[in-house]
């Protein structure tokens, strides 16, 4: 099966929606498809994508309430036929191969090796202050203020973007 999807449809309402959620997915058991349900909505994987399409319109006409919101996203991989257990594998098998890697980075690494520090801008700090100095304006990370503005004298945010 090389087409994986992810459903979640619910009624869009403040009680509770377990019923109408069980109700959508068992319409899937009338359709081709394989699925696993999981906090954030239900796996699904199918061979043919117009399968797929009718059992997400079932679980969708299922739900009776005024509204529903469903969401669906597809992974349709056209060149490969690979199930869903077969892509987490693969991405579980790269995040081994990291952990064996981050091993042995551990090891060869100096405890009290000297990282640069970089702030949310992506400046190192000494770039800051030369950068600052040049433009005569005192700019460090986040803060746009300057010194020529005095903070006493600012309006208020809602006196400066009232058009009224």
């Amino acid at each position: 099966m090389s087409i994986v999807a992810t459903l979640s449809t619910m009624p869009v309402r403040d009680e509770g929606s377990t019923e109408e959620i069980a109700t959508a997915i068992r319409t899937l058991d009338n359709y081709d498809v394989e699925y696993k349900i999981n906090p954030l909505g239900t796996t699904i994987e199918a061979s043919d994508i117009s399968e797929l399409f009718a059992a997400v319109q079932a679980a969708h006409q299922a739900i009776e309430a005024d509204r529903v919101n469903t969401k669906l996203e597809i992974d349709h991989e056209r060149n490969r036929d690979r199930d869903a257990d077969e892509r987490v594998a693969t991405v579980e098998d790269a995040l081994a191969d990291n952990t064996t890697d981050n091993e042995e980075m551990d090891e060869t690494t100096e405890p009290d090796e000297e990282r640069d520090i970089v702030d949310m801008s992506g400046h190192a700090p000494e770039d800051i202050e030369s950068e600052a100095e040049e433009d005569e304006i005192n700019i460090k990370g986040g803060d746009y203020k300057t010194d020529e503005v005095d903070e006493t004298e600012e309006e208020s945010l809602s006196e400066k973007y009232d058009n009224s």
